[in-house]
């Protein structure tokens, strides 16, 4: 059972680094479940080999205990996997609405393929809820398939935030630029329209002028 802790500990701390290089501080809980890990390993060993109270050794209590220091490693892995695929999810929808999508796919031609990977991560999650008997088998699946390969992206999608940022700006200029001149057009026909129609009015004031001079003359 050591050897499965062990190796599942290793894993644990695999998921958990991916996560952390990608999201920084969401990965804190999974810490927590490890240190609890490792608290019912010592335990474990206390109860297996006496070290502290040679009376109170329990091989089927240090079993118990190493049984839970496996599932808290389970659990270490399932929280990093969780916090880091909905800080993601949550970061590329923000991205999207603050920049624009045609701004962010210029930027980073593979963002289709990340907010994909993204979601069906998502996807099993919320299934996994489902199948509780099947729940550790589909995180260990959604680690060897699809959560390297989404923060390999999500750290590539991120070291192209500058540029999104330059283009944004950038493309807010040439709106402004273009509502300006929109405006300075739309202020020119409306001072064109306005001269038009005082000269149409200044006409008929001059042509009332004349047909009433010639109607009623001076004498």
């Amino acid at each position: 059972m050591l050897a499965t802790l062990k190796s599942q500990w290793d894993e644990a701390e695999y998921v958990i680094k991916l996560a952390e290089d990608a999201c920084g501080e969401v990965v804190q809980p999974s810490i927590n479940e490890l240190r609890y890990a490792g608290r019912r390993l010592v335990d474990a060993l206390d109860a297996y080999l006496g070290l502290i109270n040679a009376a109170a050794r329990d091989a089927d209590k240090a079993q118990a205990l190493l049984r839970d220091a496996i599932f808290d490693c389970h659990r270490a892995r399932h929280d990093a996997v969780d916090a880091a695929s909905a800080r993601i999810v949550s970061h590329l929808d923000l991205a999207t609405q603050k920049l624009g999508y045609d701004v962010v796919l210029k930027a980073f031609p593979d963002f289709p393929n990340l907010l994909q990977l993204a979601t069906k991560i998502r996807t099993r999650i919320a299934v996994s809820r489902k199948d509780r008997f099947n729940w550790n088998k589909v995180y260990q699946s959604i680690v060897s398939d699809n959560f390297p390969s989404l923060t390999e992206l999500y750290a590539n999608f991120r070291a192209s935030e500058d540029m999104m940022l330059a283009m944004a700006q950038d493309e807010r200029k040439k709106k402004k630029a273009a509502e300006d001149a929109l405006q300075a057009q739309i202020d020119s026909l409306r001072i064109a329209k306005k001269a038009f129609w005082a000269t149409v009015l200044t006409g008929i004031i001059g042509t009332g002028i004349a047909i009433a001079a010639w109607l009623y003359p001076v004498k």
